[in-house]
């Protein structure tokens, strides 16, 4: 059944008066005018008792909402004293909730009638919503990953115009703004909850969302044990940072080179001097900490001292008995000065022997000795002295006979 909004007239005893009714038609709710209504009819009844409807004669004067919800009547009123009541039906589905100025009463069937001064019937504005319970619906920027704490704005995005809204933010929080602000200040799981209703009814729908923990920006620090030694010196290096950082860089000796990406690395210093030595630490967030601590290892060189220089060690070698020469049983290398000995003191003794044998009493020369032997001949022995060890040595049996000492391989005397 069609909603019918009236507005009603006060008309003073005239013979005929020309009337003019005029005025705008929303949906949605008082002030809203965002949505003006097309197509609504507007109807003007001549009536003594405004509180009755129908109306029971004819109306007065008929028209239509324009595109932009506009609408005008022109009536002539009668001559005699009674109330102009403006009515207008809305779409089917529909019901006027509101208009003004409000001085009328609302009527028994849910229209409203006015009095509408004479001849002040032109300006009142009406809004209009269908009658169905509401549609919830809503959403919050600003969009993407929640960290704690976080503010998020929600817009209420319902349909049918609802009148009222409950917010349950899940968090034990509620609010009964059509749009309003929340803080969530721990991380957790939210279901955030809206109820909305008007004159025909109510309707819920809910969001969840995730709230992270906060994130915290990493500070760098750090220790090294031992601080100070002799080269080379190890350096344990042990990470002291907070907030959770996944990313590490040192630097050794500050010269700007990245030496290692450990949490807790070693490094070996080989050369003295004063040492500074930076870490560079990265969070989850991207977000980056550097400490440098100036001289922070101190190497000293290797202490001057005197030192005793230790001989190489050589293998001892083997003494072993010099092999014996065959002939005399004596060592080898002693053999060429025995050799030569000998050969002398013989050769000495050859001549001290022919010496002996020359005649010295008639001045002729001495008979020559001659060698014989027995029947048969025998071969005359070597003049030769065969002394092994390598010494040779000629001798002849008289007074010219000469002396050779030579280096070879026996001891030889021509006759």
């Amino acid at each position: 059944m069609a909603a019918f909004f009236a507005g009603m007239m006060l008309v003073t005893p005239v013979s005929a008066v020309s009337l003019a009714f005029s005025g705008t038609v929303y949906e949605g709710y008082t002030p809203d005018t965002s949505h003006p209504l097309n197509g609504v009819q507007v109807q003007v009844y001549g009536s003594n008792n405004f509180n009755s409807y129908p109306p029971a004669a004819k109306p007065m004067g008929t028209g239509r909402t324009n595109t932009s919800g506009h609408f005008w009547v022109n009536v002539t009123a009668p001559n005699n004293p009674e109330f102009s009541i403006l009515v207008l039906i809305p779409p089917a589905g529909s019901v006027i909730v509101a208009a003004t100025p409000v001085h009328g009463t609302r009527l028994p069937n849910g229209s409203v009638s006015f009095r509408l001064p004479y001849p002040s019937g032109t300006g009142a504005d009406f809004w209009v919503i269908p009658s169905v319970p509401p549609a919830a619906g809503f959403f919050f920027v600003p969009k993407g990953q929640y960290r704690a704490p976080v503010t998020l704005n929600f817009t209420d995005t319902s349909a049918y115009y609802p009148d009222s809204w409950s917010w349950d933010f899940g968090d034990g929080t509620h609010s009964v703004r059509k749009n309003p602000s929340h803080t969530f200040t721990a991380p957790g799981e939210y279901t955030v909850t809206l109820t909305v209703s008007n004159a025909f009814g109510r309707n819920t729908t809910r969001r969840t969302l995730i709230v992270s923990p906060p994130l915290v920006a990493p500070i760098a620090d750090f220790s090294a044990t031992p601080a100070d030694g002799r080269a080379p010196l190890l350096v344990r290096f042990t990470d002291l940072s907070t907030g959770n950082p996944v990313h590490y860089a040192w630097d050794f000796d500050n010269d700007g080179i990245t030496d290692s990406f450990s949490r807790n690395p070693e490094y070996t210093y080989t050369r003295e001097g004063m040492y500074s030595v930076s870490l560079t630490v990265q969070g989850q967030s991207g977000i980056e900490d550097s400490v440098l601590k100036r001289g922070l290892v101190s190497v000293s060189g290797i202490p001057v001292s005197v030192q005793t220089t230790i001989p190489e060690t050589r293998p001892v070698p083997t003494v072993t008995s010099p092999p014996l020469c065959t002939l005399f049983s004596i060592p080898c290398e002693w053999a060429g000065a025995i050799l030569i000995i000998a050969a002398v003191i013989i050769v000495l003794g050859f001549i001290r022997q022919g010496a002996g044998g020359r005649d010295t009493g008639t001045g002729t020369e001495p008979p020559k000795k001659t060698r014989e032997y027995g029947a048969k001949k025998q071969p005359e022995p070597s003049p030769f002295l065969d002394v092994r060890g390598g010494v040779g040595v000629t001798g002849m049996d008289s007074a010219d006979c000469t002396i050779q000492v030579e280096v070879k391989g026996g001891i030889e005397c021509p006759e």
